[in-house]
């Protein structure tokens, strides 16, 4: 069966989904949405279909209390499977249980973020700003 080409609904539960991003063995998808401010995980079979849908992290008091009033939004995933989602002023980095580890704090309106090939960088597109972060 060739299915190239062809789109497939996953779930229309989410009213703003926004960035998405895939855990290092493929096997989780994140979704960022963003009213409600939700970073949500699934978990994936071979044919790409989701189930076992999990809310990992309640963003709502964290937008409230920020700076820069910006909704969940980019996600890049590292190698250790780290979620890097871009958010509430700057860049927050999320356990794959939803364990808030901290942030990267821009206090601007931080919307993507992604690495370089072997993980050394981050660059975060942020309101007016390009930047790179040096992880090493």
């Amino acid at each position: 069966m060739n299915t190239q080409g062809q789109v497939t609904l996953l779930t229309e539960k989410w009213p703003a989904p926004n960035g998405i991003g895939l855990s290092p063995d493929n096997r989780k998808l994140y979704v960022a949405n963003s009213d409600p401010k939700l970073l949500i995980s699934y978990d994936l079979n071979d044919a790409g279909e989701v189930s076992n849908e999990e809310v990992l992290m309640d963003l709502t008091s964290l937008w409230e209390k920020s700076i820069a009033k910006q909704l969940p939004d980019g996600i890049a995933v590292n190698k250790a499977g780290i979620i890097f989602l871009a958010g509430p002023d700057g860049v927050l980095l999320i356990q794959p249980d939803g364990k808030h580890l901290g942030t990267l704090k821009t206090n601007k309106l931080t919307s993507n973020c992604t690495f370089n090939e072997d993980e050394t960088v981050l660059y975060i597109t942020c309101h007016e700003l390009v930047l790179r972060v040096r992880l090493n």
